[in-house]
């Protein structure tokens, strides 16, 4: 099991908790079966995975970065689920930074065809005056 905290003061810092997910899933067994260039794409988004992938980050930006780190993550959750079934857990999802919310979201859509069980708890945040349930109309909400 992998447990990723969001916290409100990572909520504005792109990929905190994609990079959370990516260090501690770049730990296990299978890791090292992502190619090159996902390695690459990793350690951008989480510069202490280079202890882990001896390749130079990749230098993409903007959405190209967004689609090659979620590229990325997903193969490298699959690297890791075919060695060992995965659970990940994701708590406080209402905290979660945009970008990890799309690279996760992206990972989420994929889970059918893996190893992997993702939970995510969270509590409703007020908006417009009302409480609503975290990112209504979100990944969270199909998973």
């Amino acid at each position: 099991m992998v447990l990723v905290r969001c916290d409100v003061g990572s909520r504005e810092l792109p990929y905190a908790a994609a990079s959370e997910l990516a260090l501690m899933l770049g730990r296990l067994p299978g890791a090292r079966g992502v190619s090159p260039d996902s390695a690459s794409a990793l350690v951008a988004m989480a510069p202490a995975l280079s202890t882990f992938f001896t390749v130079p980050h990749d230098p993409s930006t903007d959405q190209e970065a967004l689609r090659r780190r979620s590229q990325a993550l997903l193969e490298l959750a699959t690297a890791v689920s075919e060695e060992q079934a995965l659970v990940v857990l994701i708590d406080d999802v209402h905290w979660m930074d945009a970008r990890s919310r799309t690279v996760l979201g992206q990972l989420a859509t994929r889970v059918h065809a893996l190893h992997l069980l993702i939970v995510t708890t969270g509590r409703p945040v007020v908006e417009g005056g009302g409480w609503t349930t975290p990112r209504r109309g979100s990944w969270s909400s199909r998973c």
